[in-house]
This record gives structure tokens, C-alpha cells and sequence, in this order.
């Protein structure tokens, strides 16, 4: 089976290099890399030539990571299309679980955790295991920067719900929580495993609290687009995380102190996410009033 990588670059062009390149040291080579440029201000160029086919799209306006990644998934030619962030580098044999984890146990969609590089030193309230959430690092479900769908799943069930992720400085995201939801309520068969790793690069700006709440902020938002402002599809969702993993899993990276000022904080974000999502519930329900 081939697999096409697809990532989407935003003004990261240091990054995407590294990523490039790390892609270039897996045990096994992806048939091709498809590399987005969502519109950033200096265009991306790649450094060098690789030992793999790169395909450089770049959109002639901002379109978001939903709709670049649909841009991806429509070109690719693999039969495993692997996702991974612009701020992200695999661990050697990432393909190769990738691959492994769809042909051995025939799995439709597979991902994994992704385990922190920080670019400083973390504050003294930061614990991975509680806050990692926001930043998408120690995961024990699956998130947008690690993982791999079989195409056909694609042409069966759609593409990425465009208006879920990020797009112009807007943090609302899910788009891949609510693909993998609608797979697994159509019965396809999906799989977290720690087999399956990258690291994630932390910079320095989003382990600050004014970052965090707003990060909370917009998963309640995100919460409330993705589940449609129906309670039970949160409840859906976490039965499909609970079961997609396989018996006695640990992520990596989730060892923390659970100190007392984390917990407050940890406290603080769930109350503004809860707080974004009424105030989404009762905005559209406004507008549907006013209809």
C-alpha cells in the first residue's frame, strides 16, 4: 500500500523543512509528500530535493487547514493518506506503525500520541497529563498532528468539515475529531496506538495562561460546531476514544506532578469552555429566533 503524506504550512517555513527532511530518514518512504501552503506572506520553498515525490500546492488565498488538508486528500494518489502539523517530526518508523497498524489488524484510521519538544522551559503549574489537552501532547486520543486514514474512507463518508478548522488567527479546530467521529458511528474500524508517534514542537508563547484560556475558549466553541449543540454526541465521543484504544495503552510523556495551582487551572479552563459553549448555544439560538 502507498502512502501520501499531506501537511499544510503556515508561515513556518524553518519547520516544514525539518519536517521534510525527517520524513526523508523513515524506515519506510512515503509514495509522495503533499505539502499545502495555506497562503503564507513569504511563499515555501523547500531546501532541498528529496528522495520522495513532493508536491508543493500553494492556495492563492487563506483557506484554512480544513479545507488545504481537503485540497490534499482530492490530489493524493496514495492509498494511506498520513497527516501530520508543520510544527511536528516523526519518529523513524511512524510510516512504517502507520502501515503496520492498517495491514495487520485492519484498521481504517489509525493515530497516536504526540510528545512535546519544548523551545523553554515549562512553568512550574505545567503538567502535561492535565493541561497537554490544549496543545495537543500527551495524548491518549487521537488529534489532527498524528494520524492516517485509508483514502477509500474518504470517497465513502467526505471529506474534512470545512468550517471546523482553523482558519485566519481562529482557533476553532475538530474538524478531524468530527471525521473520525462520523467514521466510527458508521462502524470503520479505528485505532490509537503508541506505536504510532511524533513530536510536537512547543513554542514558548503557548505555555502562557492568556494562550491556555484562549485555547479553551475556542474548544468550547469548537465543541459546540462540532457536536451541533447536541449533549450526546459529547458522550458519542467518549466512548470512541475509550474503545479505539487498545487494553492497558499509555501515552508517552504523561507522567506529571498533578500540583494543586495546575488543578486550579485545569478547573479555570474547563469553566470558560463550558461558558463558550452556552454562549454558542445561545447565540445561534438567537438567530434561529430571529428567523
Amino acid at each position: 500500500m502507498k502512502i501520501s503524506v499531506i501537511i499544510v504550512t503556515y508561515n513556518r517555513p524553518i519547520l516544514c523543512n525539518k519536517l521534510l527532511q525527517s520524513l526523508e530518514k523513515q524506515s519506510v518512504k512515503p509514495s509522495e509528500v503533499i505539502v499545502i501552503d495555506d497562503h503564507s506572506i513569504k511563499p515555501f520553498h523547500p531546501i532541498k530535493k528529496y528522495c520522495f515525490s513532493l508536491i508543493l500546492i500553494r492556495n492563492k488565498k487563506e483557506r484554512g487547514l480544513a479545507a488545504s488538508r481537503n485540497i490534499g486528500i482530492k490530489r493524493a494518489k496514495g492509498d494511506i493518506l498520513a497527516f501530520i502539523d508543520d510544527d511536528a517530526l516523526p519518529f523513524k518508523d511512524w510510516l512504517y506503525s502507520i502501515k503496520k497498524s492498517i495491514i495487520d489488524h485492519e484498521i481504517d484510521i489509525v493515530g497516536g500520541p504526540c510528545i512535546a519538544i519544548y523551545m523553554t522551559d515549562p512553568p512550574f503549574w505545567w503538567d502535561p497529563k492535565i493541561l497537554g489537552k490544549y496543545l495537543a501532547v500527551a495524548n491518549d486520543f487521537i488529534v489532527g498532528c498524528n494520524f492516517a486514514v485509508k483514502k477509500e474512507v474518504f470517497r465513502e463518508i467526505g471529506f474534512f468539515n470545512e468550517k471546523l478548522g482553523r482558519y485566519a488567527g481562529s482557533k476553532i479546530s475538530g474538524e478531524e475529531t468530527e471525521f473520525i467521529l462520523r467514521a466510527y458511528m458508521r462502524g470503520y474500524k479505528i485505532l490509537f496506538t503508541s506505536d504510532v508517534r511524533v513530536r510536537h514542537i512547543i513554542l514558548p508563547q503557548r505555555l502562557t495562561l492568556a494562550y491556555l484560556i484562549k485555547r479553551a475558549w475556542n474548544q468550547g466553541l469548537s465543541t459546540y460546531f462540532l457536536t451541533k449543540g447536541n449533549i450526546v454526541y459529547v458522550f458519542k465521543e467518549k466512548e470512541m476514544n475509550r474503545k479505539i484504544r487498545r487494553k492497558n495503552e499509555e501515552s508517552p510523556n504523561n507522567a506529571g506532578l498533578r500540583t494543586l495551582p495546575t488543578r486550579c487551572i485545569a478547573y479555570i479552563l474547563l469553566l470558560i469552555s463550558l461558558a463558550a459553549f452556552i454562549y454558542a448555544s445561545f447565540k445561534c439560538y438567537k438567530k434561529k429566533d430571529a428567523t
